[in-house]
């Protein structure tokens, strides 16, 4: 992270440690997401694939589309659970990191704790 963020001004990235220092959540959006994010960011897309990858954590990734139809990430997490304490964490980082702009619409897969986080 620390090379992404020494090429790109606007890089973001918040994360949590436990008490040994191990990274527990980790949120990140470069500054091409931003800019697309000001734009397109009208609807958001949360969803979270569950335990998919070789951390073995929910990835979460924030979606929307651009005015040609296609995806554009605006965002990307790794977490250590889905509960509603961990969504409510990840989408004040989210919103911190897009100046506070909500979205009109978000989309989701329905998963109780993110609509509550929501």
């Amino acid at each position: 992270m620390n090379a992404l963020a020494a090429k790109d001004p606007h890089f973001f990235c918040r994360f949590t440690a436990d008490s040994e220092d191990r990274m527990v959540d980790m949120f990140w959006r470069d500054g091409h997401s931003f800019v697309d994010y000001q734009c397109y960011g009208d609807v958001l897309i949360f969803d979270s694939t569950y335990k998919t990858n070789v951390y073995n954590r929910p990835l979460v990734l924030f979606v929307g589309t651009n005015n040609h139809r296609g995806s554009i990430v605006f965002g990307a997490a790794l977490l250590s659970d889905e509960t509603v304490e961990t969504y409510t964490w990840l989408l004040r980082k989210f919103l911190d990191s897009m100046n506070g702009k909500m979205p009109k619409a978000v989309i989701t897969d329905g998963d109780e704790a993110m609509r509550t986080a929501i």
